[in-house]
């Protein structure tokens, strides 16, 4: 889960995709790593939310990846 103040909306909605994108590119450059696991995949939809924390809003975002190791 990444964590951005929304200060500024759009620079705050900008890192965040720079971040989702960063991501789908390191799962998809070591979806199989041998001795660690055997798949690793991103699950589902992403989940945005915000929060208050100290008077700021914050935008968040989960993104579950999932290693699958058979063994």
């Amino acid at each position: 889960t990444n964590f951005v103040k929304r200060a500024d909306v759009d620079t705050a909605e900008d890192g965040l995709d720079d971040l989702l994108v960063a991501l789908i590119e390191v799962v998809l450059d070591n979806d199989t790593a041998a001795g660690y696991w055997n798949d690793l995949q991103i699950r589902g939809a992403t989940e945005p939310d915000y929060v208050m924390v100290d008077g700021e809003q914050y935008r968040s975002e989960s993104v579950r990846v999932v290693a699958t190791v058979y063994g």
